[in-house]
């Protein structure tokens, strides 16, 4: 497919690289500019692009400065991919955009992508037209600031259809919303709140709508959330199409088959696969296939594999010039060179090419396992898929399983816990949610359990070790009070930060325990709240990495600073209501606050922070600075439970 010099508005899907369209994928690797909406897409996305293509994010751009970056392009010859999130089609702000390009004479395409709303009825296993129940789809939003809504379409009017409603951008209305649909709907249809759906931190929750308001609170949620209402999220198993009934006649299927059942070995058939073997079974994509990998390829032989293993593992081919075809992403330079470049991009790299290769060409660059990316090289005939470089924590180990079971290959794995089949330290802190302090000597402590030598671990008061009881690692030590360890190699579970402890011989874990209540004057910055936030917290003797969650007051739920920081830091933002907070202040004492006077509240940073980690009490005291009010509490667990899953509900 010839490019000529044009725009093309790229729809990537709801979030996940892989639900982008192969056409899409193809443009952003042919593409010379890549402009991408860096709040709502993937930053993996626009790494698909070519070595030497311009990358732009385009969060804090407005709409001149989008088009004149477009323009320019376009006049030097280039090829433009603006992509958006889900589909332009939707709540894309593309038509002005469209419209300025018109006025430059500059042609332009559309490339559909996967609307959030079609991840969504994937995600929850439901045909959002279920026979019976609704044969009607309704995409809306309630008015905001960016784009008023039409009173002729407003939820009370729709909810008079008793539809399937997706709902869009309206999550910081949650009670509106529940409060507009109550006048048509009943109050026990269901829904489903879907949070940055297809990203790896992912929610779903589920409640009847009378609850909706309560249960957004409940979960954090302020941004990036779709809301869906329909009787079909609760539709019974009879529910069914004549589509596929025996006495339903088309075009395509004129007959019944004896017995209700169709004559035809389809069932039966199989599929193959040129160049691919089947000796083993792939489970679907693990983690690691969201990675956006490239595949650097040597030899023709290797080019060959690489183009058939790019499409499963959503990877692009990187080939020699000599090798490659009309629109492939191709190196002139040597292999090693390519390979760095792609590695600055953090991308995983595969190597159809010796070991020796991919050790000379990343070797120099590697930095720790906790920021180093996977590297995995294999043979051309794929017999052969070795972990080279970020076993566990960069996922090279499950990408090496991956390409074994595509080509019918062995995968060498030489991490020591996977050949002893004991759980590695790393990785299990990883899946516990805990952030590993910097310097920690994680290999150390890991080659300790391996040769079953002893590893005190102390935990924190208040804190959830139950992730490493369960691994029922040898050799633990279990230890009541931190002065025990007496400088010995040690596993400490905590959310304190300075810990006097020796991390040349020890691994401190972080788990995300801490809630912090903030109260902030209008506008205030991201970057003061942060400051604020993070000197609270250093007096107090916490880590900032332990935070599990924000909370604050209910007439601050769209204050933008306060928004950024909790995206900026992928954190809940909880909010509360007036009600909550002079119930909690009617049970336990708080300071003076000037709430009083400004909000007619108790307070905010203090019984917000209490609130969200259902507590009663602060382990920090209130810090005022800037005009930012922080609190800081610990989150209560039940037994068993951990604070994690707490705080993101």
């Amino acid at each position: 497919m010839a490019l000529s010099p044009q725009v093309y508005f790229i729809g990537a899907g709801p979030g996940a690289p892989d639900l982008i369209t192969l056409r899409g994928q193809q443009i952003i690797a042919r593409a010379d500019c890549v402009l991408y909406a860096d709040s709502l897409v993937m930053p993996e996305i626009a790494q698909w692009a070519k070595p030497g293509a311009v990358v732009i994010p385009t969060a804090e751009l407005n709409l001149d400065q989008i088009v004149a970056v477009m323009t320019e392009a376009v006049e030097r010859g280039q090829v433009v991919a603006r992509i958006h999130s889900g589909d332009p089609a939707l709540y894309g702000a593309i038509h002005e955009q469209m419209t300025a390009l018109d006025a430059r004479n500059i042609s332009y395409e559309i490339v559909p992508g996967v609307s959030a709303v079609f991840a969504a009825a994937a995600a929850l296993r439901a045909e959002l037209t279920a026979p019976g129940l609704t044969q009607t789809l309704i995409c809306t939003r309630v008015s905001g600031r960016a784009s008023p809504v039409p009173e002729r379409e407003s939820l009370r009017s729709l909810a008079a259809h008793g539809a399937s409603l997706a709902i869009f951008l309206s999550i910081t209305k949650a009670r509106q919303v529940q409060d507009d649909l109550l006048t048509g709907y009943a109050s026990e249809t269901p829904v489903a709140i879907l949070y940055r759906l297809t990203w790896p931190d992912e929610q779903i929750v589920r409640c009847r709508l009378e609850a909706l308001a309560e249960t957004v609170r409940a979960a954090g949620f302020t941004r990036h959330a779709l809301i869906i209402v329909s009787p079909a999220l609760s539709a019974p198993h009879t529910a069914a199409s004549r589509l596929y009934s025996p006495e339903f006649k088309h075009r395509f299927r004129t007959q019944k088959a004896e017995g209700g059942r169709r004559k035809s070995e389809v069932g039966s058939q199989r599929l193959e696969v040129k160049g691919l073997h089947a000796k083993r079974t792939w489970n679907g994509p693990s983690a690691i296939s969201h990675l956006p990998s490239a595949i650097i390829s040597i030899t023709r032989a290797g080019t060959e594999l690489a183009r058939r293993l790019a499409g499963p593992l959503q990877a692009v081919a990187y080939v020699p010039q000599r090798f490659a075809q009309e629109g492939e992403a191709a190196y002139s330079d040597s292999v090693i060179e390519a390979a760095r470049r792609l590695w600055a991009q953090r991308r995983a790299l595969i190597f159809v090419a010796p070991v020796a290769i991919a050790v000379r060409a990343i070797g120099p660059l590697a930095q720790d396992k906790h920021s180093d990316a996977a590297v995995v090289a294999l043979d051309e005939t794929g017999k052969f898929a070795v972990s080279v470089l970020g076993g566990h924590l960069g996922g090279a180990n499950d990408l090496a399983r991956q390409i074994a079971a595509f080509t019918g290959g062995q995968a060498v794995i030489t991490t020591a816990s996977d050949a002893q089949e004991s759980a590695a330290l790393d990785l299990l802190g990883q899946q516990a949610g805990w952030r590993c302090e910097s310097g920690s000597a994680v290999a150390r402590a890991s080659a300790a359990i391996l040769n079953g030598d002893p590893v005190h671990v102390y935990v924190e008061p208040g804190c959830d070790a139950s992730p490493l009881r369960r691994a029922d690692l040898p050799g633990l030590v279990w230890l009541d009070r931190l002065e025990a360890l007496n400088g010995q190699a040690a596993i400490v579970i905590s959310d304190r930060s300075g810990l006097p402890i020796d991390l040349a011989r020890s691994v401190v874990f972080h788990p995300r325990s801490l809630a912090v209540g903030i109260g902030c004057r209008r506008g205030v910055a991201v970057e003061t709240l942060e400051a604020v936030v993070r000197g609270a917290l250093e007096k107090a003797g916490l880590s900032f990495t332990s935070v599990a969650c924000l909370a604050t007051a209910r007439a601050k739920a769209e204050e933008p600073g306060l928004l950024a920081f909790a995206e900026k830091f992928n954190l809940p933002l909880r909010i509360y209501d007036d009600d909550e907070i002079n119930a909690l202040a009617a049970r336990v004492p708080l300071s003076p606050s000037a709430a009083r006077e400004k909000l007619g509240l108790p307070g905010v940073a203090e019984p917000c922070a209490m609130l969200a980690a259902k507590a009663t009490a602060l382990l920090a005291a209130k810090r005022a600075e800037d005009g930012v009010t922080v609190a800081v509490a610990r989150l209560v667990s039940p037994v068993g439970v951990s604070p994690t899953a707490e705080a993101l509900g």
